[in-house]
């Protein structure tokens, strides 16, 4: 174009310009790839530290709601948590 600037590929420039601006303000979209490791994901859980037990619950998970437990009584009732699948719409118990 340095050497060979016409009216058309001025204009071909100018609207290349605005389409690259266009698309600068909007949000990058996000992309996911798997690569296999060879590990299952219960090896990646048990190596992993807290922090990347955390981001990998988050990723999977849209809502996890613990409900109110009963007065007096002891240990966890797995019947109090329910969680919602980040790729599906039902809560699950």
């Amino acid at each position: 174009m340095a050497t060979n600037a016409t009216a058309d590929t001025f204009a071909r420039l100018q609207r290349l310009q605005a389409q690259r601006a266009e698309l600068a303000e909007l949000e990058p979209e996000r992309r996911t790839e798997l690569v296999a490791t060879g590990r299952s994901m219960a090896e990646h859980w048990a190596e992993s530290m807290t922090d990347d037990r955390r981001a990998l619950l988050a990723d999977a998970l849209e809502e996890l709601v613990l409900l109110p437990g009963v007065r007096g009584r002891r240990g966890f009732d797995p019947d109090r948590l329910l969680w919602r699948w980040a790729d599906e719409g039902d809560a699950a118990e």
